[in-house]
């Protein structure tokens, strides 16, 4: 699949066609955690739903992965305050706007100073994958930029993950700062391709197979303080970042491989939901909300999930589109994409 110039930057099809399949996954993956009834997600059978827990292994790397790959593509050509004020204009700020909308119909019933400390729990503790998105951009374009992209502090980096506490959804951007990293160093033209795809093929199903509740950095966590048994830990979170790579990896190598034989209509489909993936993931987090309350009578179906999955998806979209259309919400609340 070839790489298009757009001005002085190169546009990589693969990636948003990557990005546009793991946010599919994501909204799949929600759906059968909230929609498959009430009792099915507070006994949270879907832990040990096998689609579940196969999408849940690489999905979150996936997307990070391909971050830190653009990241890498673009690094040189901008400075360390060009990266992260962009970071924090097409990140934070629709973080930061989407929870006040959220919040201040609340501030009739409550005290300014109670509001205010909702509004900043609520803004810090939401959308935890942008969140992870912008401390891995600010973590890796430091060390690069002003550790001169030297190895030793990468090492350093990852070592402190492990020994600091899990508090306001850190341990997920700490598990997802390693599959940044992975995609970060990620090279596209890489030989061997079919043997490669062949072998993360294989390894990610013979991973695959320990996958457990355990496995879910929801259930059990990254840091080592205070772990009796930090030796297990460890190797969990060696575990959750080898399957997420391998598993990222393998549907990029198949996105290169295959892409060419599949219909330029279906490609576009994905290029469109990976270019909108970052409000697809906001719109759908709500919707996630609305889904859950509607379907507590439901009993677990794959085939209503899918449902589910094509509603949330194109209903998510529309109202991207429509954000579109005003320069200022697609500002505020999409950061400008």
């Amino acid at each position: 699949m070839d790489n298009l110039s757009k001005g002085d930057k190169i546009y990589y099809p693969e990636m948003d066609i990557a990005r546009g399949i793991a946010i599919l996954l994501v909204v799949f993956a929600h759906c059968i955690q909230c929609g498959n009834g009430a009792e099915y997600y507070e006994n949270l059978n879907f832990f040990d739903n096998i689609i579940y827990k196969s999408i849940y292994s690489f999905h979150m790397p996936l997307l990070m992965m391909v971050s830190g790959f653009l990241l890498a593509k673009n690094i040189n050509k901008k400075t360390v305050l060009q990266i992260i004020s962009g970071r924090v204009t097409n990140i934070l700020l629709p973080i930061i706007a989407w929870n006040l909308i959220v919040q201040l119909p609340h501030i009739i019933s409550n005290n300014l100073f109670d509001w205010l400390i909702t509004f900043c729990k609520s803004t810090i503790t939401s959308f935890w994958f942008l969140w992870a998105v912008l401390f891995s951009t600010v973590a890796t374009t430091f060390i690069y930029k002003y550790g001169k992209n030297k190895w030793y502090w990468y090492i350093l980096a990852t070592l402190l993950c492990f020994f600091t506490p899990d508090i306001w959804n850190s341990e997920c951007y700490k598990f997802m700062f390693f599959c940044y990293i992975c995609g970060f160093f990620y090279k596209k033209n890489i030989k061997d391709r079919n043997m490669i795809l062949l072998f993360t093929f294989i390894l990610w199903i013979l991973l695959l197979q320990m996958y457990d509740y355990n496995s879910y950095i929801y259930t059990t966590g990254w840091t080592l303080l205070g772990r009796t048994d930090m030796l297990i830990c460890f190797i969990r979170d060696i575990y959750r970042v080898a399957i997420g790579v391998i598993g990222s990896a393998m549907v990029l190598l198949t996105i290169i491989k295959l892409g060419k034989y599949i219909s330029e209509n279906v490609l576009q489909i994905f290029k469109i939901l990976g270019k909108n993936s970052m409000g697809i993931y906001i719109i759908s987090t709500f919707m996630n909300i609305v889904l859950q309350r509607t379907t507590k009578e439901f009993k677990p179906s794959i085939i209503m999930n899918i449902l589910e999955t094509l509603l949330i998806i194109s209903g998510s979209y529309i109202i991207v589109y429509m954000l579109k259309l005003n320069k200022w919400s697609k500002k505020i609340l999409l950061g400008g994409r």
